[in-house]
C-alpha cells in the first residue's frame, strides 16, 4: 500500500516534494514525530461496526457495574468511534496508566523461556490471565477441581495459564484452526500437561456443548462468535454458575447484549466487571469478567 504526501496535508510539516512511503515506514514516522498511529484494516472493520450500530443500549450494559467498568466501557466505545472516523489514531487517547505500562515488558521472564509463540507474548494472557486476576481468590478457590473451557485456544497459552496457576481439574481448549490446534497440542505434549485437552471443534455454532462434569470457568475470545457460544452453553451457565471471561471487542452486539443476556439467564447471580487487558491497544482485549456472587 502506498501513501502519497499524506503527512503534508495533515500536518503541514513536509512542504517540499511529495513523498511516496510504504505504510510501515509512514506509520513509524507518524508515531515517532506526531504521537499518532495509522489504523489498520482490522481496527477499521471492527470500528465501523460500532459506528454503524443503530441502537447502543447503555443502561442494561452499565447497570450494576463498578465505576472503573463504566469508565472502561465508555472509553472503549468512544475510541472505536475515533478509529472509525480517523485514518490517524491519536495516542493521547491512552490513559497515563496505559502509557506507563507500555514502557516495559510486563510479561514474567519465565514465560519467554518456555513458550513457543510466533508473536510477542500477550499481556492479556501472561499478565492478566484473560481477566482472572480481577476475580477474587475465594471465587477461584470455590472452583477447585472443576472443568475450564478455553474458547479460542490459539496456541494454548491461556490453557497453560489456567492449568498451571489455577486449581481447575482439567482444561478443554477449543481452537477451530486445525493447524494452530496441532501446534498447540505439540507444545502441550512437550510441556507434559496431562490436564489439558486441545480440540479443533469451534464453539460458536448452534450445537450445544455437552459437558456432564461441573464447569468452573468459561473463557471466550472467538472472533465475534462469543454470543452464539454463550447461547449454546446457557444450560451450563444456569447449572454451574462458572466464572466467565468473555471478549466484548469484536462486535457491538457482544459489547452491549452479552451481559444483559447472562443477567436474564441467571438473575442476580453474577458480579460483573469490564476491563481492557491490552494496554498497548486502544480497544482490543476488552473483556467482560463475571463471577458468582455466592
Amino acid at each position: 500500500m502506498q501513501i502519497w504526501g499524506v503527512a503534508d496535508k495533515l500536518f503541514g510539516k513536509l512542504n517540499s516534494t511529495k513523498m511516496r512511503l510504504t505504510l510501515d515506514v509512514f506509520s513509524a514516522l507518524v508515531k515517532e514525530n506526531f504521537n499518532y498511529t495509522v489504523r489498520n484494516a482490522e481496527e477499521y472493520e471492527i470500528a465501523q461496526r460500532f459506528l454503524l450500530y443503530p441502537s447502543p443500549q447503555w443502561e442494561p450494559l452499565l447497570a450494576g457495574l463498578d465505576q472503573e467498568s463504566k469508565r472502561v466501557a465508555c472509553a472503549v466505545y468512544d475510541r472505536y468511534l475515533h478509529i472509525a472516523r480517523n485514518n490517524l489514531i491519536n495516542r493521547n487517547l491512552f490513559t497515563i496508566k496505559e502509557r506507563e505500562f507500555q514502557k516495559a515488558d510486563r510479561v514474567p521472564p519465565q514465560y519467554h523461556g518456555i513458550w513457543k509463540y510466533p508473536f510477542p507474548l500477550e499481556e492479556s494472557v501472561f499478565v492478566f490471565h484473560n481477566g482472572l486476576t480481577y476475580v477474587p481468590q475465594k471465587n477461584i478457590a470455590a472452583k477447585k477441581g472443576t472443568i475450564a473451557i478455553d474458547g479460542g485456544g490459539y496456541y494454548a497459552d491461556s490453557a497453560y495459564i489456567f492449568s498451571q496457576l489455577y486449581p481447575f481439574g482439567h482444561v478443554y481448549s477449543y481452537e477451530p484452526n486445525a493447524q494452530v490446534a496441532a501446534k498447540a497440542w505439540e507444545h502441550i505434549q512437550e510441556l507434559q500437561l496431562a490436564n489439558v485437552t486441545i480440540s479443533s471443534r469451534p464453539l460458536g455454532g448452534a450445537a450445544p456443548l455437552s459437558m456432564d462434569k461441573t464447569v468452573g470457568l468459561i473463557k471466550l475470545d472467538i472472533e465475534g462468535a462469543e454470543f452464539a457460544a454463550i447461547k449454546s452453553m446457557k444450560k451450563i451457565i444456569k447449572r454451574d454458575k462458572p466464572i466467565l471471561l468473555i471478549a466484548l471487542y469484536h462486535r457491538p452486539e457482544d459489547f452491549f447484549l452479552i451481559k444483559p443476556f447472562i443477567e436474564k439467564l441467571a438473575p442476580k447471580k453474577y458480579t460483573f466487571k469490564i476491563r481492557k487487558l491490552n494496554p498497548n491497544h486502544l480497544v482490543f482485549e476488552t473483556y467482560l469478567i463475571g463471577y458468582p456472587k455466592k
